[in-house]
C-alpha cells in the first residue's frame, strides 16, 4: 500500500510556492522601478506633470500592446485592476510621485517603498503648510493664496468681505492646498467648488431660484 500524502507535506509545497510568488513579485517591482528610472533620463527637462503624462501614455501602450497576452491569460472581460492589483498600484503610486515628489529624489529611490516613504514625507509637508495657513486669524477680503515662495496672487471675489471669519479661514485653508496642486487638479477642484456652491445657493434663497440670466448665470459661467 502506497504511503499516503500527509497534508504538512501539501502545505511545505504550497507555502515553497508561496515563497517563489514573492521573490517573483520583489523582482517585477524593481524593475517597475528601473523603468520610471529609464523614464526620468528619457526626459531630463519635463516638468512634474509632463513626465506623469507620459508615463500614462507609456502604460496605456504597453496594455495595449500586450492586450493579446492579458486576454489568453484572463479571459476577454478582464479586469486589470482586479487580475494585475501589484501593476495598477504601481501605475498609481508613481503616477502621484512624479507631481509631487522631486526627480533627484525619486532618482535616490532604490525601490517602490523608498518610493512612498518620500511620497508619504512629501504629503505630510503640504499637510502642515495646509494647517499653518488655517492657523492665521488675520482676515483677508481677497482670500490672498500662497503661490509657493513667488509672492502671493490675490483672488478677487465680490461679496467676501460678507463671509463669516470661520468661512474665511477654510477658504484660506483651501486655496492653500490649491496652490500645491497642477493647474488641471486645481482646476477640478475649483469647478466642483463653484457647482456646490451655486446649487446651495439657488437651493437656500428663493430669489436665486427663478433668476435666468444675470450674477447668477455670470457666475455659474466664469
Amino acid at each position: 500500500m502506497a504511503n499516503q500524502v500527509k497534508a504538512l507535506d501539501t502545505f511545505k509545497q504550497a507555502m515553497l510556492g508561496c515563497i517563489e510568488l514573492e521573490k517573483t513579485k520583489r523582482g517585477l517591482g524593481a524593475m517597475f522601478h528601473s523603468a520610471v528610472i529609464d523614464l526620468l533620463n528619457e526626459n531630463p527637462g519635463s516638468t512634474g506633470v509632463e513626465l506623469a503624462e507620459v508615463f500614462v501614455e507609456t502604460m496605456t501602450e504597453v496594455e495595449n500592446t500586450l492586450r493579446s497576452e492579458l486576454v489568453e491569460a484572463f479571459g476577454e472581460d478582464f479586469d486589470l485592476r482586479a487580475e494585475m492589483p501589484s501593476w495598477t498600484q504601481y501605475k498609481s503610486d508613481y503616477k502621484v510621485a512624479l507631481t509631487k515628489v522631486h526627480r533627484s529624489d525619486l532618482m535616490k529611490c532604490k525601490g517602490i517603498a523608498d518610493v512612498k516613504k518620500k511620497l508619504g514625507e512629501v504629503r505630510a509637508a503640504l499637510k502642515e503648510k495646509a494647517a499653518g495657513a488655517n492657523t492665521d486669524e488675520t482676515p483677508a477680503d481677497n482670500f490672498a493664496a500662497n503661490d509657493g515662495g513667488a509672492g502671493s496672487k490675490a483672488v478677487n471675489v465680490p461679496g467676501a468681505d460678507k463671509l463669516p471669519p470661520k468661512v474665511l479661514s477654510v477658504m484660506q485653508s483651501a486655496l492653500a492646498a490649491m496652490a500645491q496642486m497642477d493647474e488641471a487638479t486645481a482646476l477640478e477642484v475649483a469647478e466642483a467648488f463653484k457647482k456646490n456652491a451655486w446649487a446651495n445657493a439657488r437651493n437656500g434663497n428663493k430669489k436665486l431660484r427663478g433668476v435666468t440670466g444675470g450674477t447668477d448665470k455670470a457666475a455659474a459661467n466664469a
